[in-house]
This record gives C-alpha cells, sequence and structure tokens, in this order.
C-alpha cells in the first residue's frame, strides 16, 4: 500500500469544500466576483429591508446550486456566512441552507490581501468531500490528525446537526475508536468537542484544555481539546 503525503481535507459540507478549492486554485477570479456581484451591491443598499431581500435572494440562488464547484457560488457561501445570523452553516431535512439574515450593521468582509494570505496558506492542502471513515484509511506513524467533528449534546436541545443525516452515535464511537487507533500506532491525533460525560470519559487517558466560548445566545460553553500530542504549540 502507498501512503499518501502531505496535508489532507474532507469535510461532508460540498460547498465548503468547493469553496476552499476555489480560493486555492482561483483567488483572483472568486475576489473580483465576490465584491462586484454581492459586497458592493450590497453596500450600496441603504435600507436594512432592501438588504434582508437582497439576501434571501442570495440564500435562494445559493440552494439553486448547491454544490456547483464555480466561483459565483463559493462567492455566495462566503457572503451568506458574513451575513447570516451567526455567521452559521446550518441545512434543513432536505440539504437547503435555511440560516436567516443577520441584521448585522458592518458585516466584516475579508480583503483581498487576507483572501492571498489564506491562499498561500492552503495551495499544497488536498481537498475532498467525503466522510472521514473515507479519509482515514491510510496513515503511518509520525502522521496527525485534528478531528472536528459535531458536538456531543450535553443537553437534549442541544444544536448539533448542521448537515441532514447528522453525526450518529455509531459515527460517534467509530471516530472515538480511530483516535485509540491512532495513539497505539504512533500517530497524533488533537481533537475537540463538548463536555460531555461521554467525551469525559473518553479524554481521561489524554492530554485536555478545557475553555469557554460564547454561544450565539450569549452564553458561556464549556468546549474541550482532547489529544496524545506533547507538542504544547496546540495550546497556546
Amino acid at each position: 500500500m502507498q501512503i499518501k503525503t502531505g496535508v489532507y481535507a474532507s469535510d461532508l459540507n460540498k460547498d465548503l469544500i468547493n469553496f476552499f478549492k476555489i480560493i486555492k486554485h482561483s483567488p483572483h477570479t472568486f475576489y473580483s466576483i465576490f465584491i462586484k456581484n454581492l459586497v458592493l451591491r450590497y453596500n450600496n443598499l441603504t435600507n436594512n429591508d432592501d438588504k434582508s431581500n437582497f439576501f434571501y435572494d442570495v440564500r435562494a440562488n445559493f440552494n439553486l446550486n448547491l454544490g456547483s464547484p464555480s466561483p459565483i457560488q463559493s462567492a455566495r457561501f462566503l457572503f451568506l456566512n458574513k451575513t447570516c445570523y451567526g455567521g452559521l452553516f446550518r441545512s434543513n431535512s432536505a440539504g437547503l441552507f435555511n440560516v436567516p439574515f443577520g441584521n448585522r450593521k458592518n458585516p466584516n468582509f475579508i480583503t483581498e490581501a487576507s483572501l492571498l494570505r489564506i491562499h498561500e496558506l492552503i495551495k499544497d492542502v488536498h481537498f475532498s468531500h467525503e466522510n472521514f471513515n473515507q479519509q482515514i484509511k491510510e496513515y503511518e506513524k509520525g502522521d496527525f490528525f485534528y478531528l472536528d467533528p459535531p458536538y456531543e449534546k450535553l443537553i437534549k436541545t442541544s444544536f448539533v446537526n448542521y448537515l441532514p443525516g447528522g453525526f450518529s452515535d455509531d459515527d460517534f464511537l467509530e471516530l472515538l475508536n480511530f483516535c485509540q487507533k491512532l495513539n497505539s500506532h504512533g500517530c497524533f491525533f488533537t481533537l475537540s468537542n463538548s463536555t460531555s460525560p461521554k467525551i469525559l470519559n473518553f479524554a481521561k487517558n489524554y492530554k485536555t484544555v478545557q475553555y469557554n466560548t460564547n454561544s450565539l445566545r450569549g452564553s458561556s460553553m464549556s468546549q474541550l481539546l482532547i489529544t496524545n500530542s506533547d507538542n504544547n504549540l496546540l495550546f497556546e
């Protein structure tokens, strides 16, 4: 078996992966479309109702072109992220992006310089649209994996399903078993998740850092980084 080398990133969100592929291969084309077709038109609107209507028009076009590997679709993806409620990506059971307008006074649209810095950082990354268990079949001693799955629920009403189908208990068990397998084979991992009892039980055998973030409703949420790596830079 030939082991793959390099940096690999995968996700089940096809539009997210296509977005990074576009930034990797066509950053100037992307930015021109993003600014001319979306940002300038949006910023020229002075009425909040007009901005809201523009947002929902973009959202409708985004949903009509789901999975399209085009610069305009990726531009819509970023625009919606910067203007929707909480910068959240969420789909309904039909797979349609359904986050409402965010009513932000001054959305923080990316500059071309920042975009080109991202382009430089990811130009050698291999992006793929696939489940984590498709991506992790090949590894060797010394490989490092960062894993950021949907979080284990702390309460029954916690929102964790960003895409149709969600992340099942079986998927989560497979992921935790994979982390243990990596550890036994001399590989390294860092896993981010909630502080649910299941996660805390798994984490007791590894190094952890617990930290708080603010939820969309303004309350503080406790989260956890779990790793078998000795690299302290992961926690600085």
